[in-house]
């Protein structure tokens, strides 16, 4: 059996809670425009990461979870999309991936995974 997972990866204009960093002291949200999230999507693939999943941002690659989609909620195809995706504004990064890794799929039933979060370096603005 195949099991495929489809959720959003980058929401545009929600506010993510951070903790404090090397760039921010204290703890903070970040907000990525509808924009953004495009270039950030666009960037991701490019550099080849579709395949590059991790655990909590662990660093240790985990095996047998692929890629299979990767997309922009527009006006046409937010449609064609499960009605538990209704609330997801246009310019949404939604990915797809096929896991193949029983161990992994068990902790996403579990619920002990529960979301997608690209890693990136990002540059902060204060708004």
């Amino acid at each position: 059996m195949d099991n495929f997972i489809l959720g959003p990866a980058l929401i545009p204009d929600l506010k993510i809670l951070r903790a404090p960093n090397s760039k921010v002291d204290d703890y903070h949200y970040v907000v990525f425009s509808a924009e953004t999230i495009l270039k950030i999507k666009n960037k991701f693939h490019a550099e080849k990461k579709d395949n590059n999943v991790n655990i909590e941002h662990s660093g240790k690659k985990v095996e047998g979870v692929f890629l299979t989609n990767s997309f922009i909620i527009d006006e046409v195809n937010k449609q064609t999309l499960d009605s538990k995706f209704d609330d997801l504004p246009i310019g949404t990064w939604m990915i797809e991936y096929k896991i193949e890794n029983n161990e992994i799929y068990q902790l996403i039933k579990d619920k002990k995974i529960n979301g997608f979060s690209p890693e990136g370096k990002f540059s902060y603005e204060r708004i």
